[in-house]
């Protein structure tokens, strides 16, 4: 009988393209932690960063599990592993994904925000890490909810017969009942996600590249969508085929990976060790861009502050006036109206003049 393995030598390949993912991940991790403090590092938030490498390393991880077949596992693991290459892919592309969106979302809010309403602004790291954790809970939401009421478990079914009814081809693979209630949600999800951090790299479009690195964001995202449309379909028509849809998979994922790994530490790593004379111009352009929002910070308490002690020598000029009218009624006055008159209430009628009524001055008892 013919099984229908998928083929030794593209396991190969594809765990050798797992290696060398994790490889570049591991040095892109050690490097960040090595150079937290240069200029270029501390611009692209290092937790960030890190994010983006746990992120990869996890969803590369997924074609480890996608490599396993009855060739040399029970049916009862393949059903976990089935399901684990969907939980590993998955969890790593929302991790990656909300740490490049949160990136680029929290360069928005305080560098466009800020020279637009001329004050600072602070985001607390609480509130960054909740947003990330909120994505990477909605993508495990779907996930859970499918996996516990459907799942993925490992078949092989018969592809071909002999003359005497014989089985004589298969094909082994992961099979679900609902396949579409978790593959068309996730599609869109993904796409929807990489959608909205298109749009705000187009929006920090203007701000330096040290900051933001929408240039890198956004080729990255745009890369990946393409990789997402085009494997959809690959998938969809080579599913039958397991050698096929194996390699399909795996160019997929390591595709993706790869590319964000590349477009957001590679010209960094230039950067600092073949254009250090750019480090001296981000310390500068860091320099000037915190002095031009404390300075609009600062003109704008002092507008506030000029405003206040008009308001104030206004009121004590009025309240001068108020306590120089002498009151002539022989009426003896309550406790409550005598304190009124300590506290009067200005009013007028006269659209001209809030304070005067035909040239004389009303206090409100």
């Amino acid at each position: 009988e013919d099984m229908n393995y998928i083929h030794k030598g593209v396991i190969v390949v594809g765990l050798s393209f797992v290696g060398l993912i994790f490889l570049v991940a591991l040095i892109c991790l050690l490097w960040t932690f090595l150079n937290q403090d240069l200029p270029a590092v501390k611009a692209s938030q290092p937790l960030f960063l890190v994010q983006i490498v746990v992120g990869c390393i996890i969803s590369t991880s997924s074609v480890i599990f996608g490599s396993m077949d009855d060739r040399k596992h029970s049916a009862k693991w393949l059903d976990i592993s089935c399901n684990i290459e969907l939980w590993l892919y998955c969890i790593g592309f929302s991790v990656t994904y909300t740490g490049l969106l949160m990136k680029i979302w929290k360069v928005k809010k305080c560098l466009l925000t800020a020279v637009k309403k001329l004050k600072a602004v602070k985001i607390p790291p609480k509130q960054i890490i909740g947003m990330c954790l909120g994505g990477v809970f909605v993508e495990l939401l779907i996930v859970g909810i499918w996996t516990f009421a459907d799942g993925f478990f490992w078949k092989r079914e018969c592809t071909g017969y002999d003359i005497y009814g014989s089985c004589e081809k298969s094909r082994g693979f992961c099979y679900a009942d609902h396949p579409w209630a978790i593959i068309a949600p996730i599609f869109i999800l993904h796409i929807v996600a990489m959608g909205y951090a298109l749009v705000l790299c187009y929006q920090c479009r203007n701000v330096p590249k040290v900051f933001a690195e929408s240039q890198w964001i956004s080729t990255a995202m745009v890369s990946n969508f393409q990789i997402c449309i085009m494997g959809f379909f690959l998938i969809y028509m080579l599913h039958g085929n397991p050698t096929s849809f194996y390699l399909i998979k795996t160019f997929i994922v390591i595709l993706s990976d790869g590319s964000v790994l590349a477009l957001i530490f590679f010209p960094k790593i230039y950067d600092t060790y073949f254009a250090k004379e750019e480090d001296e111009g981000l310390l500068k352009t860091m320099t000037k861009l915190e002095q031009k929002i404390n300075s609009h910070q600062k003109l704008y308490l002092k507008e506030r502050e000029e405003k206040y002690r008009s308001k104030m020598e206004t009121s004590t000029s009025v309240l001068s006036r108020v306590g120089s009218i002498p009151l002539t009624s022989s009426r003896k006055l309550s406790p409550q109206s005598a304190n009124s008159f300590k506290n009067p209430v200005i009013y007028s009628s006269a659209a001209s003049n809030p304070t005067m009524n035909n040239g004389k001055l009303r206090v409100a008892v």
